[in-house]
């Protein structure tokens, strides 16, 4: 396990885990989301399954799961290329 990672939900997530044409997916246990690894179901429960915005753009206030969606909506939205 990663240090970041909690043994009780990685039990959870291979409870919840099924075959799907011979492929072994992950269900998340709180929305409809399935996945193919573990890794990105755990990165799922925690940023983005019910979990608040994080990242905030300085300049329109929108608001960001994820530190690489703000990085994409800086530089398509306002032409901003510098790392978050």
């Amino acid at each position: 396990f990663e240090d970041s990672q909690d043994p009780m939900q990685f039990n959870a997530s291979q409870e919840n885990s099924s075959e799907i044409g011979g492929e072994r997916r992950y269900s998340c246990p709180n929305c409809w989301r399935s996945y193919k690894n573990n890794g990105t179901l755990q990165r799922h429960l925690r940023y983005e399954c019910g979990g608040q915005r994080y990242y905030n753009c300085s300049i329109c206030q929108c608001s960001f799961k994820r530190k690489c969606h703000l990085q994409t909506h800086l530089e398509r939205i306002h032409g901003l290329n510098v790392p978050v």
